[in-house]
């Protein structure tokens, strides 16, 4: 009697810990065993989905647009797998968190109603996050000590990394805002993908937290302010698509590029922007700023790394110093520099007079290109002006 009492024991504990759990009848809640069957589209079961099992919302499921799942007790499970639900039906959730394991697999169409809690992914093996076209609406948060690996996250919320690591080389991504503030060994390989954000936000602390940024890309969108506060690690390339944007701590750059005209670029008081190439969009009348984030703290640095020479154009430098580590040089030109941003080297311009008769300090008549458009600016005592075959010159011309 207690060999057989043990092996019934035995078997209820194995199911325990790799169940698979498909959803049945439609509308349902998760905690009643009606909602649950051992086989896709069979019968109701003895059990509930616990711990370490397996579960599937198909299309034997019997959802429709009318049905609403009722997530009503806490869920932790290896698989939360709803790829294959055909129809647009409801998950009705007000817990704090989904916790999963292993794998979460979504697809376009179920909405998560009411819920404002986040998906806890904990593995400490190798899991995964398969969207399937899904834009997910929650917070993402890795808290294994494992590896998580996306081909692809499309998101409107936060990512996390709490521990482990994130693995999204090679993919197309976007997030709202990312951060991994915990003190625990975390890292994130980006190599060879583009990550763009759309909040404002990307905050590391720098213990213990290693990024991979091979040929990588982040980009920032966000209309407002946004702060990159970096961990003063190396990152391959920062790209903004808007502005204004502070950027904290001595991060390294292979790449930073500004898109905006006129983009303001701030570093924080005493920290070092090093940076191997620097593009931005401006002109005379729309200068991109660089500069110390506040106007009463520590000046901030600019170290140029790489090929030792820095050439810029249409810049504001405002208490910034140019730092010469070896054999750098740092010239600018038709840009501003004030309030003790030192380092740097002014220098001239060729401006070409265009438009035939006119005044010659009249910017309308010169260009910074043979026989090109007007510029807003006007040439100084540095600079170099030429009158050539292009500027339609006539006997009664007068300048």
């Amino acid at each position: 009697m207690s060999r057989i009492l043990f092996f019934i024991l035995l078997s209820i504990s194995f199911v325990a810990k790799s169940g698979t759990f498909y959803w049945i009848g439609g509308t349902g809640s998760w905690s009643s065993m009606s909602s649950w069957s051992q086989t896709s589209g069979g019968t109701a079961g003895v059990t509930v989905p616990s711990v370490g099992d397996t579960v599937y919302f198909n299309g034997a499921s019997g959802l429709t647009g009318a049905s609403t799942v009722t997530l009503d007790v806490a869920i932790n499970v290896s698989i939360f797998d709803f790829s294959a639900a055909n129809t647009a039906f409801q998950f009705q959730c007000t817990l704090p968190s989904i916790t999963v394991s292993n794998i979460l697999s979504g697809s376009v169409n179920p909405t998560f109603t009411g819920w404002t809690g986040f998906w806890n992914i904990t593995t400490n093996t190798t899991g995964s996050i398969i969207s399937n076209g899904r834009v997910w609406t929650n917070d993402i948060k890795m808290t294994g000590t494992g590896v998580l690996t996306a081909s692809v996250i499309n998101s409107t919320a936060d990512l996390y990394l709490n521990s482990g690591s994130i693995n999204l080389s090679g993919s197309n991504s976007t997030i709202a805002n990312f951060y991994s503030l915990t003190a625990t060994p975390r890292s994130i390989n980006l190599s060879n993908s583009i990550l763009t954000l759309s909040g404002t936000n990307w905050n590391v602390n720098a213990t213990n937290f290693t990024i991979l940024h091979t040929n990588g890309r982040i980009t920032l969108t966000n209309s407002g302010t946004s702060v990159f506060t970096g961990g003063g690690k190396n990152y391959n390339e920062l790209r903004l698509n808007s502005g204004p944007v502070t950027i904290i701590n001595n991060n390294n750059f292979k790449l930073l590029k500004s898109i905006p005209a006129g983009n303001i670029i701030n570093i924080n008081n005493g920290d070092v922007l090093s940076v191997d190439s620097l593009f931005t969009t401006g002109s005379c009348s729309g200068k991109t700023q660089l500069k110390a984030l506040t106007a009463g703290g520590q000046v901030s640095e600019f170290i140029k790394t790489g090929f030792p020479g820095f050439k810029g154009q249409f810049l504001t430098l405002n208490r910034v110093h140019a730092v010469v580590t070896g054999t750098q040089t740092y010239n600018v030109a038709l840009s501003d520099t004030s309030n003790t941003s030192i380092g740097w080297t002014y220098i001239g311009s060729k401006f070409y007079w265009i438009g035939n008769s006119g005044n010659y300090n009249s910017n309308a008549h010169w260009s910074l290109s043979s026989g090109g458009v007007a510029t807003a600016c006007f040439p100084g005592k540095i600079d170099s002006v030429y009158f050539d075959a292009f500027f339609i010159a006539k006997s009664t011309s007068n300048i």
